[in-house]
């Protein structure tokens, strides 16, 4: 089964769980999935990849901007439907390259437009979004939701309720858990029980 998996390079979390779910697949050959990951927005169209420079520059140099950006591209959705996504040839020639069954999204923008364009391409392909999103209220992007998708997996019940709110249909969203990387979740060599009192180190992290 060949999966196409659409992501983008804003912030680092969606690439981390494209790669997260290709290091999972190379590790059960059992299940026969050949995963080819793909950067939907930078090389699809210049403008698209300018988007996703501005939306970086905004975390790193003007947060304040954020909820101005955000409510911009909630608004006019410029991936929401084909005949918007500019460029949408290159995705049509990547499709006719790799001949995907199954097209899976980890990022919000990439659930609708990119959904259609495959569908146009092959009726049966399957299209299933990944939302790695911890939240469901403000700040929620109600581009994750496509109710025409195959599939909406999610990582916590916050998402779920999100996601029914927002139209997908019950019976087909799925506890997926968190998509991480092999490291965090494969079993090691047991360790010796920590001592009270023994120092530790607590890691906070994000993404990658």
């Amino acid at each position: 089964m060949r999966v196409l998996v659409l992501t983008s390079s804003t912030g680092g979390g969606h690439n981390m769980r494209a790669r997260s779910f290709k290091q999972w697949a190379e590790r059960r050959p059992d299940l026969g999935l050949e995963i080819t990951v793909h950067q939907a927005l930078e090389r699809t169209h210049p403008w698209l990849g300018l988007g996703v420079w501005a939306y970086n520059a905004i975390q790193r140099r003007a947060p304040w901007l954020h909820q101005v950006y955000f409510r911009l591209l909630e608004w006019t959705a410029p991936t929401g439907a084909p005949w918007k996504i500019a460029g949408r040839e290159r995705f049509d020639q990547l499709l006719d390259k790799l001949q995907p069954d199954v097209v899976l999204s980890v990022h919000a923008h990439l659930n609708h437009g990119f959904f259609e364009l495959a569908r146009r391409w092959r009726p049966g392909v399957r299209c299933v979004t990944y939302c790695g999103e911890l939240f469901g209220g403000s700040g929620f992007s109600r581009h994750w939701v496509n109710p025409a998708a195959d599939l909406f997996i999610g990582a916590v019940d916050e998402t779920f309720r999100a996601a029914r709110r927002l139209g997908m249909p019950a019976e087909r969203i799925i506890a997926g858990g968190f998509l991480l990387h092999p490291a965090f979740w494969a079993g090691g060599p047991a360790r010796a029980p920590r001592a009270a009192g023994d120092p530790f180190t607590l890691l906070l992290s994000t993404s990658g």
